[in-house]
C-alpha cells in the first residue's frame, strides 16, 4: 500500500496540554475495498486494524512546544506584505542635507515661486498669501521657488531656493543653489556650503541609485501637507505680528 502521509503541526503549551494523537473515526473510507458478495457489511477487527494503521499514515500529528523556536519563529519575507498603505502626513520645508544625495522632480508643474518668511528661532517656515505680500516691505519676506526633492531614503521635501528681487544684486548662494536644483532634475547630487567660495559646491554620485519612485501626488497636494498650519493669510497673523513688534 503506497504511503499518502501529510503532516499536521500542532502547537501546545506543555504546561497545560499532553502529547496526544487522535485516531481516524470509526468508518469506511470512501476508497476502501467493498465486501466480497455474502460478507457482512461493517468493520471487522482485521478491517479496523487497516484502516487505523491506513489513517495514522494520512494524518500524522507534530506536536511542537510553543515555548521552542520552531513555533515562534517568524519568516521575514512575509512581514508588512499588504499589510498596510502608508500614508504621506509630513512633508518637511528645508534644503538638503550636506551628506544627502537627493533628486528633483523634472516635472514644470511640481515648481512654484512663493513668499516666505523664515523664523530662524523655531526653524519655521511660512507661506505669504500675494495679497499679504503686498503688505509687506522686502525685509520681511523672501521669494523662493519651491521644488520637490526626494533623498535616497525616499524621504520627500520641498526646497525652498531663494531668488533675488528686481532690485536685489545677485547672489552666487541664491545662483548656485538654483543650479544644483536644475541638475538634480536628471542626476543624484550632493550640495554643500563653500564659505571660502561664497557659493555650494555641488558633487555627482558615481554610484547607480537608479531613478526615483515619486508620490502620486500633485505639487499642490503636495505643499498643502508641508504648509499644514502655516499659512499667512492676513496681515494680523501672529507671525507677521511678532515680526512688527506688535505681539
Amino acid at each position: 500500500m503506497q504511503s499518502n502521509c501529510s503532516i499536521h503541526t500542532k502547537i501546545v503549551n506543555p504546561d497545560s496540554a499532553t502529547n496526544r494523537v487522535e485516531h481516524a473515526p470509526d468508518v469506511i473510507p470512501a476508497n476502501y475495498p467493498a465486501p466480497e458478495p455474502g460478507q457482512k457489511s461493517g468493520i471487522s477487527n482485521k478491517m479496523r486494524n487497516e484502516i487505523v494503521v491506513d489513517a495514522a499514515e494520512v494524518s500524522e500529528t507534530k506536536i511542537i512546544d510553543m515555548w521552542s523556536p520552531e513555533a515562534l519563529r517568524i519568516d521575514q519575507s512575509a512581514l508588512n506584505i499588504g499589510a498596510a498603505k502608508k500614508l504621506l502626513t509630513t512633508v518637511p520645508v528645508r534644503k538638503p542635507g550636506k551628506q544627502d544625495f537627493v533628486r528633483v522632480h523634472p516635472g514644470s508643474d511640481y515648481r512654484l515661486t512663493v513668499g516666505l518668511i523664515e523664523l530662524k528661532d523655531s526653524r519655521e517656515t511660512y507661506m505669504v498669501m500675494p495679497a499679504v505680500a503686498q503688505e509687506l516691505s522686502e525685509s520681511e519676506y523672501y521669494l523662493a521657488t519651491l521644488y520637490l526633492t526626494i533623498s535616497r531614503q525616499k524621504v520627500l521635501s520641498v526646497w525652498p531656493v531663494k531668488i533675488s528681487t528686481e532690485s536685489g544684486k545677485p547672489n552666487d548662494w541664491h545662483t548656485s543653489a538654483a543650479d544644483a536644483a536644475e541638475r538634480a532634475m536628471t542626476v543624484w547630487i550632493r550640495m554643500a556650503a563653500n564659505m571660502s567660495l561664497g557659493a555650494y559646491e555641488i558633487s555627482e554620485a558615481i554610484a547607480e541609485y537608479g531613478e526615483p519612485v515619486w508620490p502620486d501626488l500633485s505639487f499642490m497636494q503636495i505643499l498643502k501637507i508641508a504648509f499644514k498650519n502655516r499659512v499667512i493669510d492676513s496681515a494680523e497673523h501672529p507671525v507677521i505680528q511678532s515680526l512688527r513688534g506688535l505681539s
